[in-house]
């Protein structure tokens, strides 16, 4: 490899499985002696290119599935899967694992807990090069600027010598995006990239993780409770509630039919905000760990409940290119109009 240059990527276009698969992810926490389930039976397929947004409310599982694919849960936490699958080789959890900050990495939520505040941002980009690539220091040097310039920090140069205190919220997000993107990785987890940040700068992120994802031909894990975010920037979409699939499909499809009483609600909301500066919030609120319902997790708040909500726990049926999970899918297919 040439100093600061990424290697051929051509080799992906012509790999016709997906980038990566994973059936049946299931993530718990352990509590004294209890085992509170996070995320049940969560299956991804991410094709090369593609983004695939996980929504849901705070508390849904999302960031637990998405560090479990890079094996950062906290202390007690665990996670396995029935099957995981790499460019169409089945590959064990250490196997994964060994992709972690390399292949796949990770962008963090929160910038100014990612990065460290007595390092030069250089320093850090350097670093992860260092331990991710085989460039020589020299190499690191100039792919360091290179990275920086990628992600459109002014004055790179010069700024390579700051430290994170002295860039604003949204250029330290970029220099989380800048060390994501080091060691070249085939597949970004972005993990509520825009947190905290103005509407401006969140449009500014995502327009360049755009730009990113197709010049690098690079696949994207968003996770997203914005569904005007990912109305714009995903692909295909995983509706997550209380640690179960709910819904999944493209996200036109979502956004045009959603079927599943949930996926309405969260659209309903961001509808009414947007239109009327009304909150139209779903009654209740999502369960804890320890409060799990029987039958259909969203019972307790849904509208369409009946008796047997309360007993069944429906598995994900398929309905015209999505695949919902609610034994009144149809009922609730046909009181929603097309948007």
């Amino acid at each position: 490899m040439n100093a600061g240059t990424a290697p051929d990527r051509g080799a992906r276009d012509n790999n016709t499985h997906p980038l990566l698969q994973i059936e049946n992810l299931r993530v718990h926490y352990s509590a004294g002696r209890q085992k509170l389930n996070a995320v049940r039976n969560l299956s991804l397929s991410i094709d090369a290119g593609q983004t695939v947004a996980i929504v849901g409310e705070s508390g849904s599982g999302k960031s637990s599935a998405a560090m479990a694919l890079v094996n950062g849960l906290a202390g007690n936490g665990e996670w396995d899967a029935d099957r995981i699958v790499f460019k169409g080789k089945d590959i064990s959890r250490q196997e994964l694992m060994r992709l972690r900050g390399r292949a796949i990495t990770y962008m963090m939520q929160d910038p100014s807990g990612a990065l460290n505040p007595v390092l030069t941002v250089g320093d850090q980009i350097k670093r992860v090069l260092k331990y991710h690539t085989s460039l020589s220091k020299a190499e690191r040097e100039i792919r360091a600027l290179e990275l920086m310039e990628r992600v459109e920090i002014p004055d790179a140069a010069s700024r390579l010598q700051a430290y994170p205190h002295e860039f604003s919220g949204g250029m330290q997000q970029r220099i989380v995006l800048a060390m994501a993107l080091a060691p070249d990785p085939v597949l970004l987890i972005a993990d509520e990239p825009t947190t905290g940040l103005d509407v401006t700068v969140e449009a500014q992120i995502f327009t360049l993780l755009a730009r990113l994802k197709r010049e690098l031909n690079m696949s994207i894990v968003l996770v997203a409770h914005d569904l005007g975010v990912v109305a714009t920037s995903a692909d295909e979409a995983v509706v997550l509630y209380a640690g179960k699939v709910v819904e999944l499909g493209s996200v036109d499809a979502l956004f045009r039919r959603p079927r599943h009483p949930y996926t309405i609600g969260l659209l309903q909301c961001a509808h009414d905000l947007h239109r009327d500066n009304i909150l139209n919030p779903i009654p209740g609120r999502i369960p804890g760990l320890e409060e799990r319902p029987t039958g259909c997790v969203f019972h307790p708040r849904c509208a369409w409940k009946t008796e047997e909500c309360e007993s069944i726990d429906p598995e994900l049926a398929p309905l015209d290119g999505q695949r919902v999970a609610c034994i009144h899918h149809q009922d609730v297919s046909a009181a929603t109009p097309n948007s």
